[in-house]
């Protein structure tokens, strides 16, 4: 949900991908016969933060990989809509809570993961600016909300309110996200003891650090609601905290969502939260759902999981990105404390990420883009496992274009996990969510074929996102928008005249020839293999893989949705 530059980061992988060879991943297997038609045996009841790609497609692949049998209610309940396009039936551009609890209470299931934006506020959208007179129904929310959990494991996921509007949402365009993210970012004064209440917070809203009122050009309308949206979410999530304080089977993601790695008005708030915080941790808000699922299934399979993390540029003390709090190793350190990862210098399980550069020099990215391919052919050709993330700074397309050639020599197919995609704790927690998942799948698991070809969906999803239309295809789409079509890159839902011919259009411009486009990602992978067992190691060949269909997930530029088949 971030706004971002048109720029693009150059994936490392697609260098690493240069090194790694074919000899070095064994021999290629099918899946032994006895670790087919097996399945996990459990429903994982699903309610998502809303209905883009990362909280719904990522998350079914995922699901289908680990063999959950995945509830989620009808799009209808938890879909958002942006200003002037269509509604749900509930007459709302959000969520409807009221059958979504209705739902909850409904469905049997196994264990869960729970947006708490979603089944309190419709979604993460509206919780930016959602507000009500009374908290009791709410309250109430949240208390039928455990009932129908009961003693079963959970994770239930929340956001710290972002710094900025939503553009295109209830009125609010770039101007006033871009004030308020100014207006957000200025450091307020930082309470302590028992001074950290929400009223004391909430006052402290219009002050700087000295106490003097912070001056804004923004319409005081803009900011009471701002000012309301987050005193209601630090309400919500105190009578929540109370309420699972002694529940051991519920674990709690809190994702600081579109933050600042300085002090901000959301410092007090996780502050807050963090002394009320029992049994959970602090990622990113859009990573929430994988996050999720793989920290059931880590508690699942029962089994202490540890990994070797190794950085690549020497950035790891720097700021993630400028939307991420906090340092980049603090931040993946945080992620693998969600899903019960220690480090280890030993550990087979290989963490590998590339880093902004410390000096901000080319030649030391280039440099330590080159030291990670290295330790991962080394690493592939001792059979150990390898994750990777992109967490380097972002860089012109210039430089991609120097480099994208090298992605089409090796497999890139023999990873557990890849991202490139928003943040660097997007990235981070998607990664670590797919591969740790995968991990265990292999490690501890009863494997089969429909697994395997929920992980091949995994991957092949993150090389198509992060890749092809991220790197390569966002700004060439971006510009017919604005050029044929006349609309807006945020919401161009009153430009369409042909949604059809609109997509059809998009899928040609995606299935085209260019560099890092789906048709050569997919030639590369039929060249590669992937690993199917840890217990004894075992790759097989990568499947035929072909994609389609691609739409705009809420009529914008910011990325894609597209089906995966196999032949």
């Amino acid at each position: 949900m971030k706004r971002k530059k048109f720029w693009v980061r150059m994936t490392v992988f697609a260098l690493a991908a240069a090194c790694l060879s074919l000899a070095a991943c064994g021999a290629a297997d099918a899946p032994p016969a006895e670790e087919k038609g097996k399945e996990n045996g459990k429903t994982l009841a699903y309610v998502p933060l809303d209905d883009r790609p990362v909280n719904t497609d990522r998350v079914e692949y995922l699901a289908e990989s680990l063999d959950y049998r995945l509830a989620m209610p009808d799009a209808d309940l938890y879909a958002t809509h942006l200003d002037n396009q269509k509604t749900n039936s509930n007459g709302t551009q959000y969520g409807d809570r009221d059958r979504l609890i209705e739902w909850l209470e409904n469905t049997t299931a196994d264990c869960y993961v729970i947006s708490l934006d979603q089944m309190l506020s419709g979604g993460l959208v509206e919780s930016r600016i959602h507000a009500e007179e009374s908290m009791q129904d709410v309250y109430g929310l949240i208390d039928r909300m455990l009932i129908a959990v009961g003693e079963k494991p959970a994770v239930v996921f929340d956001s710290v309110i972002r710094l900025a509007s939503t553009v295109g949402y209830n009125g609010y365009q770039l101007d006033v996200y871009n004030a308020l993210r100014e207006y957000g970012s200025q450091p307020r004064a930082q309470l302590e003891g028992e001074e950290l209440t929400v009223e004391n917070i909430v006052k402290g809203y219009p002050y700087n650090r000295d106490g003097a009122e912070i001056e804004s050009d923004l319409d005081p309308s803009v900011v009471s609601e701002h000012f309301a949206a987050r005193e209601r979410k630090l309400r919500i999530s105190e009578y929540y905290l109370a309420a699972v304080k002694e529940k051991p089977n519920v674990y709690t993601m809190f994702g600081i969502d579109d933050s600042s790695p300085k002090i901000t008005i959301q410092s007090n708030e996780v502050r807050f939260l963090t002394e009320r915080l029992k049994n959970g941790s602090f990622i990113g808000i859009d990573e929430s759902a994988v996050m999720g699922v793989a920290r059931l299934y880590r508690n699942y399979v029962g089994a202490a999981v540890s990994a070797n993390v190794r950085y690549f540029g020497g950035g790891e003390k720097l700021p993630a990105d400028e939307y991420d709090v906090g340092n980049l190793e603090d931040n993946i350190d945080n992620h693998l404390q969600s899903l019960g990862v220690t480090k280890s210098s030993a550990a087979e399980l290989q963490i590998l990420i590339l880093t902004r550069p410390h000096d901000g020099l080319d030649k030391t990215y280039a440099d330590a883009a080159k030291e990670l391919i290295a330790y991962a052919s080394e690493c592939i050709s001792s059979r150990k496992p390898v994750i990777v993330i992109e967490a380097s700074e972002r860089v012109r397309f210039a430089r991609l274009q120097k480099l994208q050639g090298l992605l089409f020599g090796g497999p890139i197919g023999t990873v557990l996990a890849y991202s490139n995609w928003n943040t660097v704790s997007n990235s981070a927690g998607i990664a670590l969510g797919n591969g740790i998942s995968r991990y265990c799948y292999l490690k501890y698991g009863e494997v089969t074929d429909a697994g395997n070809e929920g992980f091949l969906k995994t991957l092949a999803f993150s090389y198509v996102k992060d890749w092809s239309y991220q790197l390569m295809r966002q700004s060439v789409v971006q510009i017919w928008i604005k050029q044929d079509l006349g609309g807006d890159t945020n919401n161009f839902y009153g430009a369409i005249q042909d949604e059809s011919a609109l997509n059809g259009k998009l899928t040609q411009t995606m299935n085209a020839d260019y560099p890092l486009c789906p048709n050569r990602i997919f030639k590369q992978l039929s060249k590669s293999e992937y690993i199917v067992n840890l217990k004894t190691y075992r790759v097989a060949p990568f499947k035929k893989i072909t994609v389609g269909n691609f739409s705009f997930p809420w009529y914008r530029t910011f990325e894609v949705r597209f089906d995966i088949s196999f032949a």
